[in-house]
């Protein structure tokens, strides 16, 4: 059930949460040979939805592919920017060397 995988995240949110509060998540990360699975991006854009009904400071999404790690798939973040509307960063996924002068390439930004 997806609401068990959010359970933790909820929780401490609703214990600590409020507008000064920031969450930083890496989806579909790969820790200690974790394999993906059919369903994966279902429980992120249902975390987005829960996002959205708290007074979040931001949410922070790291794409792993800096490190070695698999791309996200090609439309999740414009999925879990359609669903959550809030402050949101993008780290990771740009390419070695990029610099401040190279546009955005986060879909979820509104970059290419």
């Amino acid at each position: 059930m997806i609401e068990n995988r959010l359970r933790f995240m909820l929780e401490t949110l609703g214990e600590i949460g409020g507008a000064c509060v920031g969450v930083r998540f890496s989806p579909f990360g790969r820790l200690f040979d974790m394999e993906p699975y059919a369903d994966e991006a279902q429980p992120w854009v249902a975390l987005a939805t829960a996002f959205e009904a708290r007074p979040l400071a931001y949410v922070h999404l790291s794409d792993q592919l800096t490190i070695g790690a698999e791309k996200m798939p090609e439309d999740f973040a414009a999925s879990f920017r359609k669903t959550y509307r809030g402050t949101l960063i993008a780290a990771g996924g740009r390419p070695s060397g990029a610099g401040s002068s190279r546009p955005n390439l986060c879909p979820c930004c509104g970059g290419e």
